[in-house]
């Protein structure tokens, strides 16, 4: 991107050194300006720990599902509901020195490894706005938890139940 701007920055030093010499005029000098995204003082790029037990309440109603291996690719478990693929993703970013987190059947069901999981997954992910108000919340934290970045980007919705705990948990927490 550095060398895009440094071409861009040529380009209009020649364009100027080209209209100077043409006009027999110096243009005066002009303060670039850069625009930058601040998210807004509500926004959140981390869950907390309150947006944390809301996502396993929405998930689960903090009632672990068991992990079973029905012949197909492990089912979500743990009170966050982590699949295996998710797991994966989290990995990603997880330090491989943590051994229980590279454990997916030991760490899931752990909730502290589980919500390092969480929050690795947010972080790999997370900067999305998943209802489109333009913030960046809680709210935004569980839709992606729940329907992953191609779900948030879509805003699909979560389900009737699934949302009723979202609401009754956020106001419980006073998260707004």
């Amino acid at each position: 991107m550095s060398q895009q701007m440094s071409a861009f920055r040529n380009i209009a030093i020649i364009n100027e050194s080209l209209y100077s010499l043409h006009n027999n005029y110096t243009m005066p000098a002009q303060t670039p300006t850069i625009t930058t995204f601040q998210p807004s003082a509500t926004s959140s790029p981390e869950p907390s720990a309150k947006c944390l037990a809301c996502m396993a309440t929405t998930a689960t109603d903090n009632i672990p599902a068991i992990c079973r291996n029905r012949g197909r690719a492990e089912e979500p478990c743990g009170i966050y509901r982590i699949s295996h693929v998710y797991w994966q993703d989290a990995l990603r970013i997880i330090d491989p020195d943590d051994l229980l987190a590279q454990d997916y059947g030991r760490c899931v069901v752990d909730d502290q490894c589980a919500e390092r999981i969480v929050r690795s997954y947010v972080q790999r992910y997370g900067g999305k706005d998943c209802n489109g108000d333009g913030r960046i919340e809680c709210r935004d934290h569980v839709g992606l938890h729940m329907r992953g970045p191609g779900g948030c980007h879509r805003q699909e919705p979560l389900g009737s139940l699934v949302e009723r705990r979202l609401e009754g948990c956020l106001k419980y927490s006073g998260i707004t």
